[in-house]
């Protein structure tokens, strides 16, 4: 689940994608019956043109194309591959790079905005990243800093 630029939550369930408004609880699904591709952790492109999605097995990455209302315009594309087995956080930093911890390898990958896939960090032993976050800047963590939390 992530807060999206619009303010409203955005949850990838494994068999869809839903869009919470957290003041009222109602819930839009965005992205019905995608169960083929398991979606797992869900995040927006910098200029927020691209829902990009992660999954729960097969380590494929897919871009859905999105409206000004961040409401699909289009059915997911695959966009990489080969980005470990099973996501747990996909960061995007401002160039458009993502970022994807995956459970399956104990990995974070880096992809490029052209889809190019790079193990950006192997963590040892039983550690992994579960979630990706980009520090606030606020309360001692840096803005330019990416948090991989275990």
């Amino acid at each position: 689940m992530i807060l999206g630029p619009d303010g409203m939550l955005y949850v990838a369930d494994y068999t869809t994608i839903v869009r919470i408004d957290p003041d009222t609880g109602e819930k839009t699904n965005l992205l019905g019956n995608v169960s083929w591709s398991s979606p797992k952790v869900v995040n927006f492109s910098p200029d927020h043109r691209t829902m990009y999605y992660g999954s729960l097995s097969g380590g494929n990455i897919y871009a859905v194309p999105v409206d000004e209302n961040l409401d699909p315009t289009g059915a997911p594309e695959l966009f990489a591959t080969g980005v470990g087995g099973w996501h747990d956080g996909l960061g995007v930093d401002v160039c458009g790079n993502l970022y994807v911890a995956d459970y399956s390898y104990t990995s974070l990958y880096k992809i490029t905005p052209d889809g190019v896939v790079s193990l950006y960090h192997n963590f040892t032993g039983n550690s992994y990243g579960h979630g990706v976050s980009w520090g606030s800047g606020i309360g001692g963590f840096r803005e330019d800093a990416l948090y991989v939390p275990q």
